[in-house]
């Protein structure tokens, strides 16, 4: 654990996150593409959470890598579940809704969102989190 920050580095985390794009040996991330909430593991590679400076999420989804944060910033999106969310139940898990808005006549607006999920809450329609894009 973090002496500063008390960051639990043996915990999972959903992190906002763009996936990752190849283009033969170059791979990217690109804000054009649509962030997802993704579970990621606290990695300590490049920076070692107890040094209380910065800290590194990988991810355990393929297709996504990694983000490093500040770990002030971190605890900032943490408590306020801006870009990060603790993840406290093991049947948390990020899905798609997606919903119709009519406009005018025969004109709909279909709407998609990802969400953070407890499996069990699933059938009832309870979300935890809900970012709109």
């Amino acid at each position: 654990m973090s002496k500063k920050y008390s960051i639990d580095k043996d915990a999972h985390y959903f992190v906002l996150m763009h996936p990752l794009e190849c283009y033969g040996p170059i791979v990217i991330t690109s804000s054009l593409t649509r962030e997802k909430w993704v579970e990621c593991v606290v990695v300590e590679e490049n920076y070692k959470v107890d040094d209380d400076y910065k800290i590194e999420l990988r991810s355990i989804e393929e297709g996504y890598g990694k983000e490093t944060f500040y770990q002030e910033d971190f605890i900032s999106f943490l408590n306020s579940n801006i870009k990060i969310v603790k993840k406290d139940t093991d049947d948390m898990v990020c899905t798609e809704e997606t919903w119709i808005e009519p406009l005018c006549g025969d004109v709909f607006l279909r709407h998609s969102a990802y969400t953070l999920t407890k499996n069990n809450d699933l059938d009832k329609g309870k979300t935890l989190k809900k970012i709109r894009k």
